[in-house]
């Protein structure tokens, strides 16, 4: 790992532009995203709020906690287990906050830079990013547990986001290969 700031962006760069290489000698490797559609209702719910500033739309994440809670529910009775609601409640919430982590992280990942010049033209989307990137940096903020303050590492974390991005970009255009943009979603009920 480079603790010099500018070495460790030139390798996390270096990271992001041996994507489209990898992608292109493994064509038979996709990347797969798990749509569970009550966790996509949840975060629709949430997205819709934000960016149309109506707390009605929280009622689609509401049905989305209601689907996955009855979905595990259902579940659990399948494989004869009693799981006390508040227990089918909590992991409702937990697997929604989790697939929205995942989510947002991979538009960060990605497609942050393009986000931002989208939020150019559609204001309301600067408070989506704001959101998706304090989301994502807490998480793993509280994960990796670093010796430094929240914000030193958010300021780290997005210089680390937009590098590795700015790398894959690059190297789809050195390989002329664009497959690692393309991502394999797998819905589930």
């Amino acid at each position: 790992h480079r603790n010099v700031l500018g070495q460790m962006l030139k390798r996390r760069m270096q990271y992001g532009t041996s994507e489209a290489d990898l992608y292109g000698r493994h064509r038979d490797k996709k990347k797969r995203f798990p749509l569970p559609l009550a966790a996509v209702l949840f975060y629709l719910g949430i997205l819709l709020t934000i960016l149309l500033w109506q707390p009605l739309c929280l009622s689609f994440s509401v049905a989305g906690l209601v689907w996955s809670f009855f979905r595990k529910k259902q579940l659990a009775r399948k494989l004869q287990q009693s799981i006390a609601w508040r227990e089918l409640l909590g992991v409702s919430w937990r697997s929604a906050c989790a697939f929205c982590y995942y989510l947002n992280f991979h538009i960060i990942r990605y497609y942050l830079i393009l986000c931002c010049l989208l939020a150019c033209f559609l204001p309301s989307l600067w408070l989506v990013i704001f959101i998706m990137l304090i989301s994502c940096s807490l998480v793993d903020y509280f994960i990796k547990k670093p010796r430094m303050n929240f914000f030193s590492f958010l300021f780290f974390y997005l210089l680390e986001q937009v590098y590795y991005q700015i790398g894959v970009l690059l190297g789809c255009f050195q390989h002329h290969y664009f497959c690692c943009y393309r991502v394999h979603w797998l819905v589930s009920f």
